[in-house]
């Protein structure tokens, strides 16, 4: 596990493993030292077992590379989504900015209900329109006509994120550009 790790790192990778075992068997163990090593925590080779400064030697990249190890215990917790959004947030160095959470799936089911009260999507959409609020969307193409956004929204709403309609562009790569090109947003 360490050396495919290790690899996935030194080519600037995704790092992603899933352990399972039973009640006892040692998961929360392995986790804690390997958090440790991760955190370079000179403590776990100081008093755990010798094989640990082994492969600390055999695996030069737990010295090389720096990771930011997100602790979380899901025994209370309903959502991961969240738990793991709390526990990244927890694990972030002191002076860095901390990450807004959105609950997606609430946002997509206020727009629904706001929907339905003003007569249906293009409604609301004519409403945002006038309100200037897509300006605060920064997938959203400017002038975008009312029913190429009904379908763009229908798409983020499914959680399709590829090609914004009509910009030949995957949306956020609109985004960037429009952030680059216009200073205001």
């Amino acid at each position: 596990m360490l050396k495919a790790v290790g690899e996935r790192l030194d080519d600037n990778r995704d790092v992603g493993r899933y352990i399972h075992g039973a009640f006892g068997s040692g998961k929360s163990n392995l986790l804690t030292v390997l958090g440790k090593m991760l955190e370079r925590d000179e403590m776990v080779y100081d008093h755990g077992h010798a094989s640990l400064r082994e492969l600390r030697a055999k695996h030069g990249w737990l010295d090389r590379h720096r990771t930011l190890v997100v602790r979380i215990n899901m025994m209370t917790r309903h959502s991961l989504t969240r738990a793991l959004f709390e526990g990244y947030n927890e694990a972030l160095p002191a002076g860095l900015p901390r990450v807004g959470f959105t609950d997606e799936e609430r946002v997509f089911e206020l727009i629904d209900k706001d929907a339905k009260r003003l007569g249906g999507l293009p409604a609301l959409l004519e409403q945002a329109a006038s309100d200037a609020a897509f300006d605060a969307i920064p997938e959203m193409p400017r002038g975008m006509p009312g029913p190429m956004f009904v379908e763009f929204y229908q798409r983020l709403r499914r959680g399709d994120r590829g090609q914004a309609p009509g910009s030949g562009r995957r949306a956020p790569e609109l985004a960037q550009s429009r952030c680059r090109s216009d200073p205001a947003r």
